[in-house]
């Protein structure tokens, strides 16, 4: 097996690394594929703490009620008309986004809205696959985040957010993603990344 390990910046600081079940640059992207092609599948392989302090979609003002009343019951898939269309990944860590095929809610502010948002806390560990209908191996993303020394400082801590994808059972690529910038220099709308190809 063949092994090459490099750095680099990747663009777009806040939405440098998406996974989407439709392809779209956003996580939050809306495309007729979004409810047309499968759900993204979600395990929890592991958590530091509760469903309730792991989870939280209270944060945004935009997400729909029933996300906010009825979390855990998303998360877990047992509402089927919920699907998890998207997963942001950057430095700051993890955050889920979920439509809905039912009509959207007038919210208090006015808006209308047919998605939410779930930031996710704490260590963890998350796999995601995106399944295709066109016959093409199922693609999977394992997701871990820990708490690690700083670069340059070991006295405090620093996300770190490690990626490993799967192309059927073949591991691809390991991409790993630290609030410190592995000790780089910052540089403005991007993050420093060190990636590992098999």
């Amino acid at each position: 097996m063949a092994r090459i390990e490099y750095g680099l910046y990747l663009n777009g600081e806040n939405h440098c690394y998406v996974i989407s079940n439709a392809g779209t640059r956003y996580a939050e992207d809306i495309v007729d594929e979004t409810f047309t092609n499968r759900s993204i599948k979600m395990t929890v392989e592991a958590i530091s703490h509760s469903w309730k302090y792991t989870f939280d979609a209270s944060d945004n003002p935009y997400n729909h009620p029933e996300i906010q009343d009825n979390l855990e019951a998303v998360l877990r898939g047992e509402l089927p008309h919920w699907r998890l269309t998207g997963v942001n990944i950057d430095k700051d860590g993890v955050y889920l986004v979920y439509y809905t095929t039912e009509p959207e809610a007038v919210l208090d502010n006015g808006e209308e809205s047919r998605g939410g948002q779930v930031c996710v806390f704490g260590d963890y560990t998350l796999l995601f696959e995106v399944e295709h209908t066109d016959g093409s191996p199922t693609e999977r993303y394992r997701v871990k985040e820990t708490e690690v020394p700083k670069i340059g400082n070991p006295n405090r801590t620093t996300k770190e957010i490690q990626i490993t994808e799967y192309v059927g059972d073949h591991k691809r690529r390991e991409l790993v993603i630290r609030g410190d910038e592995h000790g780089h220099s910052r540089h403005m709308g991007k993050q420093y990344c060190v990636i590992t190809e098999y």
